[in-house]
């Protein structure tokens, strides 16, 4: 082989490299974009849910409920609407509240209806529900709001991370 050849295969492989360079480049931007829409529903998740909270009448509380968690501790598997049906109760016997049902999965289903707000986070994985709560929750103490929130979730950890942010947690919808 003479020279011109090896500095045809250089290039070459030096192309090729480059192409993989930038293959990289373009998942990390796909993920980065990914992360940037979670982020972004994230945070309007929380601005209605702050709007709610805002809108309560004196003496009335915020439910917040993490939806996948109730709906397996009350053994209704696959059944999403015992859930919301049961807040939608419990706001009947609440009216000064306002509740807010999160669940991880598809946004497309989320909804309002009246005092009840039914969203989902987008994102997948176990803990998504849990940080849109907690983070939820940590922005009404940061912003000075006296807020009295209540967490439905039976997760250990989430539970103490959620009284830590000084919300009230119980087991079950009462």
């Amino acid at each position: 082989m003479n020279a011109q050849g090896i500095f045809a295969d250089a290039r070459v492989a030096h192309v090729r490299e480059l192409k993989a360079e930038v293959a990289r480049l373009k998942a990390e931007l796909a993920s980065a974009q990914n992360s940037l829409r979670a982020w972004e529903n994230h945070f309007a998740d929380a601005l209605l849910a702050a709007f709610d909270a805002d809108r309560l009448e004196p003496g009335g509380e915020l439910l917040v409920v993490d939806g996948w968690n109730a709906q397996f501790a009350a053994g209704v598997d696959k059944d999403r609407h015992a859930v919301v049906d049961a807040a939608k109760a419990w706001l009947a016997a609440h009216p000064k509240a306002r509740a807010w049902v999160v669940f991880d999965g598809d946004r497309a289903n989320a909804r309002c209806e009246g005092r009840l707000r039914v969203s989902f986070t987008g994102g997948q994985g176990p803990h998504r529900a849990d940080k849109a709560i907690c983070d939820f929750v940590h922005m009404l103490r940061r912003t000075g709001r006296a807020t009295p929130v209540t967490v439905v979730t039976r997760d250990k950890d989430f539970r103490k991370k959620a009284e830590a942010l000084g919300a009230r947690v119980v087991g079950a919808i009462e």
